[in-house]
């Protein structure tokens, strides 16, 4: 048999109520060349019985059924990579969906790039959405992913071509505690020199943050993604979807106005209070070294306030080059849209 020109590694650990929900959506794909390849990582017989019934219904589907791991089966995922014949690796969760055209806009990006995700938005509750804003087709967007705890990229989206992967100088492995499997892995790629890099410009995958989720059942995480599924079937789905996209994004790109203008004034507060503290100093010998130190730490104070600013100044011009940034003209008259900025304005502290 020819082997599939896609690769989708499904990670599983205890998510039994929605996992085939979640490969479900991946067989669904407009792309049917693909081959799936569920890691479980110590599942539990429910788990086990689940995914037993997905591989008996359908023969692009492969399970392996590991021991639990000390982390998240990274040695399994790469020796899967390892021996794989297809040309790119497409990442999915055990509790999230993608939308029917993900592994053809993907693919259509990894002919130009080595590595790729969508526009980063989380779901959250009540139908709403958590833009993450990030390009890492520019460097800054790259960078940033290098500090300790800084991620945007879920491994629901994530792909990249193999060949790529096999000059990383390692490949998934083990992260050290207290550090991100997926972030771990993000960060080799974007240390690694002579790769190439895009962010999608819509939402492909529906990511459902479970660290917002704690609170629920296991029956509630799946009513809320057959909710989603159903949405999914309708006609002006896709439009409605770039609608809210939109609105959340414009929402958080006046936060963040706010937020970079709060920075920069603090910034120029603790520049005077430094300036202030040299010239007590000048006046006063006897205290030379307390006004030192205060003039410092005004210093590293304004430093850090304009970092903040940078930072918020740098993820603000990320979402005006969205696509969805580019339909707020079109989307300001939307009364829906509107009632967000009206709800942003008033909330600012």
């Amino acid at each position: 048999m020819t082997a599939a020109r896609v690769l989708v590694v499904v990670p599983t650990h205890d998510h039994a109520s929605t996992i085939d929900l979640a490969v479900e959506s991946v067989l669904r794909q407009s792309v049917g060349d693909i081959e799936v390849v569920i890691i479980g990582d110590g599942v539990g017989d429910d788990t086990r019985d689940v995914v037993g019934e997905i591989v008996a219904a359908d023969d692009r589907v492969r399970f392996l059924d590991e021991p639990k791991s000390a982390s998240r089966a990274e040695t399994v995922r790469h020796r899967v990579i390892s021996e794989s014949q297809a040309e790119v690796v497409c990442y999915h969760g055990d509790d999230d969906l993608m939308l029917a055209d993900h592994v053809q806009s993907t693919w259509e990006r990894l002919r130009e790039v080595d590595f790729t995700h969508p526009l980063p938005a989380y779901v959250h509750a009540g139908r709403r959405f958590q833009p993450h804003p990030i390009d890492i087709a520019e460097s800054y967007g790259r960078d940033w992913h290098l500090e300790p705890g800084q991620n945007a990229i879920s491994l629901s989206g994530a792909a990249h071509r193999i060949d790529a992967y096999r000059r990383l100088p390692a490949g998934w492995r083990e992260p050290p505690p207290g550090v991100w499997s997926d972030h771990f892995m993000w960060q080799q790629w974007f240390s690694t020199p002579g790769f190439s890099y895009a962010t999608g410009d819509r939402l492909t995958v529906l990511k459902f943050e479970a660290s917002v989720r704690a609170h629920m059942t296991p029956e509630e995480r799946r009513a809320e993604l057959l909710d989603w599924r159903a949405l999914a079937t309708e006609p002006t789905f896709l439009e409605e979807l770039s609608t809210m996209v939109a609105a959340a994004t414009m929402s958080q790109a006046a936060r963040y106005r706010w937020e970079a203008g709060e920075a920069e004034a603090a910034a120029q507060r603790e520049r005077a209070a430094a300036i202030a503290g040299r010239a007590g100093e000048a006046a006063a010998r006897d205290d030379e070294a307390r006004a030192v130190a205060a003039a410092e730490a005004g210093e590293a104070a304004a430093a850090s306030a304009r970092r903040r600013a940078d930072e918020l100044s740098f993820e603000l011009a990320a979402i005006r080059g969205t696509r969805t940034w580019r339909l707020h003209q079109r989307l300001a008259a939307s009364p829906a849209v509107r009632a967000v900025a009206r709800w942003t304005h008033r909330e600012q502290p």
